[in-house]
């Protein structure tokens, strides 16, 4: 099973002003681009294929010029994370790590309904069980610390946030996409045990899940 422990990774803009609490499956590449854009706005003529949607791969050149920093070293820095449904998150991570990399994951849970049921194997596999991690792990109980928290179905008003902090003048941008994917539909069960599983996110981030 997915165990919840707080470790959050957070990512600090250089002007000093942001820091990013980033979750998989919640916007994250994204984020690091237009936090990576806002600069350095030529690297997208410069490097188009950084920015590619569909481009498998982690995003070391992101994380570069957008560091990592230590839950200590957040200070007086504006915190802000973006929250996603739960079930539809799941249904998200399951699609790009199993459906689209079609690793050894794709062996073990062909369906998203033996994901479901053999959860207790997931020590195996520990990509897949960081990117099935409740929330919470990743942005703690206390949302008293962010600045702001944005829901993922309003990736816009992100966009006017970072422009507007940084002063910057940012792309539409939607990468790390599954549209290319048929995803799996839940049956009812399935939804209500996925619901049970993440409650403590459902409870937590009800107000940012519109």
């Amino acid at each position: 099973m997915i165990d919840y422990v707080f470790n959050p990774r957070i990512y600090a803009e250089n002007s000093g002003t942001l820091v990013y609490f980033h979750a998989p499956k919640c916007a994250s590449r994204t984020i690091l681009a237009w936090l990576t854009l806002s600069e350095y706005p030529k690297l997208l003529q410069e490097q188009p294929a950084l920015f590619d949607p569909f481009c498998l791969g982690d995003y070391p050149q992101f994380s570069r010029i957008i560091p990592e920093i230590p839950l200590c070293e957040v200070k007086e820095r504006k915190a802000f994370c973006i929250v996603r449904d739960p079930v539809e998150r799941f249904i998200s991570a399951y699609s790009d790590r199993v459906l689209r990399y079609k690793r050894e994951e794709f062996t073990a849970f062909p369906e998203i309904s033996s994901l479901i049921n053999n959860l207790d194997k997931l020590e195996s596999f520990p990509v897949l069980a960081h990117h099935l991690r409740p929330m919470r792990s990743f942005y703690g109980d206390d949302l008293d610390r962010y600045h702001r928290v944005f829901s993922f179905n309003d990736l816009g008003s992100v966009k006017r946030y970072l422009e507007q902090s940084l002063s910057a003048t940012l792309p539409e941008l939607k990468l790390q996409s599954c549209e290319r994917l048929e995803k799996p539909v839940l049956s009812s069960n399935e939804t209500s045990f996925l619901r049970d599983f993440y409650a403590e996110d459902y409870r937590i981030y009800a107000n940012f899940l519109t």
